[in-house]
């Protein structure tokens, strides 16, 4: 009897060391992810691609819900192209700098977890080193943006790693003479390193 009463003491001292050391005692219920990162940015219109290189784009998001079938995210995002248009400058750039907001579907929970998502943004587009300009060009404007795409998030202890592929259509474009809405619609790939906790 005294044996008994001492192993159920002993197992009672011992359950807090074994449970921290178990890996997924340690992983959030829920999930709030930081992260940021870059990758490439390109138009899809042709015209736009004509008038714009292939550019780069960066961004810092913030996920919440990140181990829940649906997670909620906010961003910064950027992109700069070097832009050909008649009448400027050589060096001119078209500068995109916006927000936008996410709700991502995670196919999986786990530590390798595939998603979809969608939701709205908003960029301003800015022409950078315009120079003296005879371009009618707009300088800046902003436009609506609706992204979408798809992505994998890979996650060891405490680090994650995402990649994804989006498409932001855009919305009431008036930067260049005669543009439609989705003359400034893009398609980007991106890498992005975060922490979760």
């Amino acid at each position: 009897m005294k044996t008994c009463k001492l192993l159920v003491l002993l197992a009672a001292l011992l359950a807090p060391a074994i449970a921290s050391g178990d890996p997924s005692s340690e992983r959030p219920a829920r999930g709030v992810n930081v992260s940021a990162g870059g990758g490439l940015v390109q138009f899809v219109d042709r015209d736009m691609r004509g008038r714009a290189a292939e550019g780069g784009g960066w961004e810092v998001r913030l996920g919440v819900g990140t181990r829940t079938p649906l997670t909620i995210e906010a961003a910064y995002v950027g992109s700069l192209h070097a832009l050909d248009a008649l009448g400027l400058d050589a060096r001119a750039s078209l500068l995109g700098t916006g927000v936008e907001g996410d709700l991502r579907l995670n196919m999986l929970t786990g530590d390798l977890q595939p998603y979809a998502l969608a939701g709205v943004g908003w960029t301003r587009y800015s022409l950078v080193h315009r120079g003296a300009s005879t371009s009618d060009v707009a300088d800046h404007d902003n436009v609506g943006a609706l992204p979408m795409g798809v992505g994998v998030t890979l996650r060891q202890d405490a680090l994650t790693l995402d990649v994804r592929a989006v498409y932001r259509r855009t919305i009431a474009v008036d930067m260049f003479p005669g543009a439609s809405d989705d003359s400034l619609a893009t398609w980007s790939a991106t890498l992005r390193v975060g922490f979760e906790y």
